[in-house]
């Protein structure tokens, strides 16, 4: 439960930033020169690129928290999530850096 609430606590945060993102742009989209503008729209379109990346990012957590009974089985669910065609690319997508979970031990895939 106390993943689930981690998580959702973690959305709230999220959400709320996308909320102060859209503040800033109306701020500055209102008194701006127009090559300002479009430099604070191009970075409003970035954040909220990633306020929707880490939005799915902790559904999917959440579904995990509530779907499994312990560490193991959450390990479990979230392989068959991230070997899903929906969220391979989309969410779980290559990155530069190598990230790795603290719930397998060292040597595990």
């Amino acid at each position: 439960m106390a993943w689930t609430a981690g998580q959702l606590a973690f959305l709230g945060g999220v959400l709320f930033l996308a909320w102060v993102c859209e503040g800033l742009r109306r701020a500055v989209v209102a008194s701006a020169a127009p090559a300002r503008r479009r430099m604070v729209c191009t970075a409003w379109v970035v954040a909220l690129a990633g306020v929707a990346a880490a939005s799915a990012q902790a559904v999917i957590d959440m579904y995990v928290g509530i779907r499994a009974a312990d560490k193991p089985e959450m390990s479990d669910i979230f392989d068959r999530v991230q070997c899903a065609r929906c969220a391979a690319g989309r969410v779980h997508g290559r990155t530069a850096v190598p990230v790795r979970r603290h719930d397998r031990p060292p040597g595990r895939p």
